[in-house]
């Protein structure tokens, strides 16, 4: 597990754009607050929100984000 502090500079950037998107994109966010960090075997971020859901974040080719 990793937490915010201890990832560089532009991976902080990044989760907090991905995390950000990921959010907005729904009417109502129901899965609390960030709460683990990682990266899975693939390197890709993973976040683990309060209620146990979790995503896998990217930035595609043309500078989106995705998360699944």
């Amino acid at each position: 597990m990793t937490t915010l502090k201890e990832l560089s500079a532009d991976e902080r950037l990044f989760i907090s754009r991905a995390i950000s998107l990921h959010c907005t994109a729904h009417k109502r966010w129901t899965h609390g607050e960030p709460v683990e960090i990682w990266r899975d075997e693939y390197c890709f971020l993973c976040v683990r929100y309060e209620d146990g859901s979790w995503w896998h974040y990217r930035q595609t080719e043309t500078g989106d984000f995705e998360w699944w």
